[in-house]
């Protein structure tokens, strides 16, 4: 029982270091996951926000604006009003219009009576002419509308005209292509002057535009203004004037203008809109986009610095895609699939999967802007040309990229719940979203409703100023709800009429629903929510058998552990350096013992050193070896090529070469040995002398053998020799001899000689050639 307790507790503790040890892994995991997220952030801003660090390009679009919409001007008189000075916003008649565009207009567009570079603004520059255009809308006699109340009118006697759609708006189905104008009536042709085409401009993406109340496309009927001569343009001007450009068709002007920063190297794209409804007057407005002037998104040889974040932002994308891909289509089984995609949405996983599709769509629409870019792009010319094509998809692009700054930012939220803290709140919001979504619901049906209350209250009167239509309204209430909008003015009359009292009743009444009531659901629901976000909390603590996570305590505990494996790799790193240092000395020193055993040169000192000392290990452990062995091997060395010469050389130097190999195998051995010898204390001195002892005799062996071998080899060769001279006598065999022959015999018969002495011992054939030799 007591060993079933034991193994019981062991079992245990193993677990429990198991499951520490995967939470140690997960959150490093996602501490350096976070980390590079931050440095991607730290890229990712400095690539979308360099250009924007300062006011350049608010200044560069707005000051235009801001100067056309200021300067005012005297507007022409009436026999029912005066004159009076009027700004852009003010205009109400097409006379206004003219008025405006032979005075302000003229005045800020040129500057210079004839100027060749066309420098507006100080530092800006027109690009080619400036255009203006129209729409214009079909003419139908709406008599019939009134007849039932009004029954002696007839649609012959007493026309009564309506343009454009049922409610004079402007459309597809309504517009006018015929030429106008002039003494003939085709002074405007609907493909326009001057070089412009407008269904070639209509073919193009992102030509159309949005006003405030409807899509507008191209505009057509185009005039082409010059673009630095003044005194032209005002006859231009006039001319149009004279011959109506503008009449009860007109349902909408348009008037572009294309400036060019060198400084800034962006464009902006400047379009005044001129709205002419059934309703009377006029509705001017101004749009103005800017776009840089650039023939790469990704590299930019004058911003250095803002092209290396540009090409690390995509690298980091590349990596995070390749790194969703990997963990989607990894071949995994179901179950661990299931896992890793659970713990990826704690980490953000599918927001970071919505910044890769928001960043994909932002690169598309900045291709389809340089594909849009005109071929020519006249500085120094009248011609006008379209940049609306091109700088529309960049501003789309930039309000994508935005939104994608978001997401991104909202990535590093979702991984900073490792701390707990920010886990608790994160997990806030995901348990009342069901709720939070349900109220948000009530509220925007709440908001639609008061906003047609409103509409169908005070929509028609004068006092309708923010509510004049259901979208109006609707932009109204939800910026009082949002504590931003201005009091809206009431009017200064002496008495309070019904309309305004109504308006004042419904938006008191919302402001006190959406005190009252919204906002104390709101904050009931997020309070509950927090609540069992903390129980879910300490519960998983429990579960788990871990307290806390400390964000800061984890990242330091991190840290201390990086450095220590930094610091143990280093000595790792200068103890192999070392062993492959001393490694190297001991092969060399190895070889040259070897090499230097065989050859008739004087061995290096460091290689008889070597040599003496593994012979003293074998004398001193009495293994007593032949010594004549292995001088003869260095003395019969000269030999060598006659011996080969003879017959029998390639199997002799095969075997030498396998000799030599297992000599400098064993050498290579012990050298490693004794290497890891001092790292193994004093209880590994006697088998260090041990291992060096056997590759003494390893040695020993492996010059003995090559001896022999040759010795044999030598005597084979004199006994051929003899044997092809036993028919002729002994002076002839004599005189036959070469002098190294002579001399070898006689060596030869000293040793067998010495042999016999020696060794009695010998078989009869070792007698029979000694008499032979002799």
């Amino acid at each position: 029982m007591k060993r079933v307790t034991e193994f019981q507790e062991l079992c245990r503790t193993h677990a429990q270091s198991v499951i520490r040890k995967k939470r140690n892994t997960r959150i490093r995991t996602k501490i350096r996951e976070l980390l590079l997220h931050a440095v991607f952030l730290y890229f990712y801003s400095t690539s979308t926000s360099t250009d924007y660090s300062r006011e350049r390009l608010f200044r560069f679009a707005s000051s235009p604006v801001s100067q056309y919409a200021a300067t005012e001007f005297e507007a022409p008189s009436s026999p029912v009003a005066p004159a009076e000075l009027k700004s852009l916003y003010r205009i109400a008649s097409a006379t206004e219009l003219f008025a405006w565009l032979k005075g302000p207009f003229l005045a800020l567009s040129y500057p210079h009576e004839n100027s060749a570079d066309a420098l507006v603004f100080q530092n800006s520059r027109v690009v080619g002419g400036i255009r203006l255009g129209q729409l214009r809308a079909t003419r139908s006699n709406c008599v019939t509308r009134v007849t039932s109340y009004f029954g002696s009118l007839s649609a012959e006697s007493s026309p009564l005209y309506c343009y454009g759609t049922t409610h004079g708006d402007f459309g597809a189905s309504a517009e006018s292509v015929q030429s106008f104008g002039g003494t003939d009536g085709a002074a405007f042709p609907f493909a326009g002057l001057n070089g412009t085409d407008t269904l070639a401009e209509r073919a193009t993406y992102y030509s159309s535009m949005s006003s405030g109340t409807q899509a507008l496309p191209a505009p057509a009927f185009s005039v082409v203004l010059p673009r630095a001569d003044r005194a032209r343009a005002a006859q231009v001007l006039e001319w149009l004037e004279r011959d109506a450009y503008i009449d009860a068709h007109t349902r909408v002007a348009m008037l572009d203008v294309n400036l060019f920063n060198a400084m800034l190297r962006r464009v902006l794209v400047l379009r005044f809109v001129f709205e002419f409804p059934a309703s009377g007057g006029v509705v001017p407005s101004a749009v103005a986009t800017s776009a840089p002037l650039a023939k790469s998104f990704l590299f930019d040889a004058e911003q250095l610095d803002k092209s290396v974040c540009d090409l690390a932002v995509l690298g980091f994308y590349a990596y995070f895609l390749a790194s969703e891909l990997l963990a989607r289509t990894g071949r995994r089984r179901k179950a661990a699939a299931l896992r890793a995609l659970k713990w990826s949405s704690r980490d953000g996983s599918g927001v970071r999967v919505l910044s890769l599709l928001f960043y994909v769509l932002v690169w598309t629409l900045r291709l389809v802007a340089l594909v849009n870019f005109p071929g020519a792009f006249p500085l120094e010319t009248d011609t006008f040309v379209s940049l609306r094509a091109f700088a529309e998809p960049v501003r789309v692009a930039q309000h994508l990229l935005a939104v994608n700054t978001c997401v991104c930012w909202l990535v590093l939220l979702l991984l900073l719940r490792v701390s707990d803290n920010i886990d608790v709140f994160v997990r806030t919001v995901l348990i009342a979203k069901t709720k939070l979504l349900s109220l948000l619901v009530c509220m925007a049906l709440l908001v639609l409703g008061y906003a047609n209350a409103l509409v169908v209250a005070v929509g028609g009167s004068h006092d309708s100023q923010g509510v004049g239509s259901v979208g109006a309204a609707t932009r109204t209430l939800l910026e009082l709800a949002l504590g931003a909008a201005q009091r809206l003015q009431q009017p200064q009359t002496d008495h309070l009429e019904p309309d305004a009292t109504v308006r004042s009743a419904l938006l008191v009444g919302f402001l006190l629903l959406n005190a009252l009531v919204l906002s104390n659901l709101f904050l009931v629901v997020l309070y509950e929510a927090y609540r069992t976000a903390l129980e879910d909390t300490a519960l998983e603590q429990q579960q788990s058998g871990h307290g806390r996570v400390h964000f800061a305590v984890e990242v330091a505990r991190y840290a201390k552990a990086l450095c220590v494996q930094l610091r143990e790799r280093l000595a790792g790193l200068r103890v192999a350096l070392r062993a492959r240092a001393g490694k190297s000395l001991e092969i060399r020193a190895a070889r040259l013992s070897v090499v230097h055993g065989f050859s008739p040169s004087p061995a290096p000192p460091r290689s008889a050193k070597l040599l003496a000392s593994q012979v003293g290990a074998l004398n001193d452990a009495g293994c007593k070896p032949k010594h004549t062995v292995v001088s003869s091997a260095r003395e019969d060395d000269a030999d060598k090529s006659s011996a080969l010469g003879r017959g029998g050389g390639s199997n002799a130097a095969s075997l030498r070469g396998a000799n030599r190999r297992g000599a400098l195998a064993g050498s290579d051995g012990g050298s490693r040995a004794g290497r890891r010898s001092p790292e193994r204390g004093d209880n590994d001195g006697e088998s260090g002398a041990t291992v060096k002892l056997l590759q003494g005799m390893i040695l020993q062996l492996a010059l003995q053998n090559e001896s022999l071998i040759r010795s044999l080899e030598e005597v084979r060769a004199d006994v051929k020799s003899l044997t092809a001279l036993s028919a002729m006598d002994g002076s002839s065999r004599h005189t036959l001899l070469s002098p190294a022959s002579q001399s070898r015999l006689s060596t030869k018969r000293k040793q067998s000689a010495l042999a016999l002495v020696t060794s009695p011992s010998r078989s009869a054939n070792h007698v029979e050639l000694l008499e032979t030799l002799s």
